[in-house]
């Protein structure tokens, strides 16, 4: 399996656009991927009109590793772009086509990562007051997916064989700036939308039926 190439790196600088974050666990629990690298990923949700400094960090990679030929290999798609279009095809449900939670018109999003070896540790996480966000206060509520955040980035360009071209971007350090609504599962059920009302303060007994082709004739 071809290892990804990394080639020319703009500097970290700190984001001024506020950014919404989902996976943000993945700050915390990095992952093995295919090729067998250890690597920590988010998903920052920005709005559409407010992206300059992103885009102008891969304009400094396109012209940095490619020169002139960049903008060329870019605008036809040979060159893959990391800003993704919150409406588009990385924005949906594989199954069901539907617009991700989150996602949508005028909003753009990237998935920022961070390879961990021996000498590079996971990213820093801090609060408002910049004081260091721990995966135990992660996991207790402090932060959660959904939150609002600033974030330090990079961005480097990569080429293989199997995926071509492209440029990603890096995550050096997030803050958390402010809460926002919960995305995705890792509040648990929303048992308002599970349970019924059943009234009262008693406890009751439920009977499950114990005939047909249900639970019940398969463990007798």
């Amino acid at each position: 399996m071809a290892k990804r190439k990394r080639m020319y790196r703009a500097e970290p600088r700190l984001v001024s656009a506020e950014a919404r974050g989902s996976y943000l666990q993945g700050l915390f629990n990095p992952q093995v991927n295919e090729r067998g690298q250890t690597i920590c990923q988010v998903t920052l949700i920005y709005k559409e009109n407010e992206i300059d400094e992103l885009k102008a960090m891969v304009a400094e990679c396109v012209n940095g590793e490619w020169k002139d030929k960049g903008v060329g290999l870019f605008k036809e798609g040979l060159i893959k772009n990391p800003i993704l279009s919150g409406k588009g095809k990385e924005a949906r449900n594989k199954e069901t086509g539907e617009i991700k939670e989150g996602l949508g018109e005028g909003l753009v999003f990237i998935r920022p990562n961070r390879f961990i070896s021996e000498t590079v540790g996971l990213p820093q996480v801090v609060n408002r007051r910049r004081a260091p966000i721990t995966k135990e206060d992660f996991n207790n509520g402090v932060m959660k997916s959904g939150d609002y955040v600033y974030a330090c980035l990079g961005a480097y360009c990569w080429e293989n064989d199997e995926g071509g071209k492209g440029v990603s971007f890096s995550i050096e350090a997030i803050q958390f700036v402010r809460e926002g609504e919960r995305l995705g599962s890792a509040g648990g059920v929303d048992v308002s939308k599970t349970f019924k009302d059943l009234g009262g303060d008693e406890a009751e007994k439920s009977k499950v039926s114990a005939t047909g082709g249900g639970a019940a004739s398969l463990f007798d």
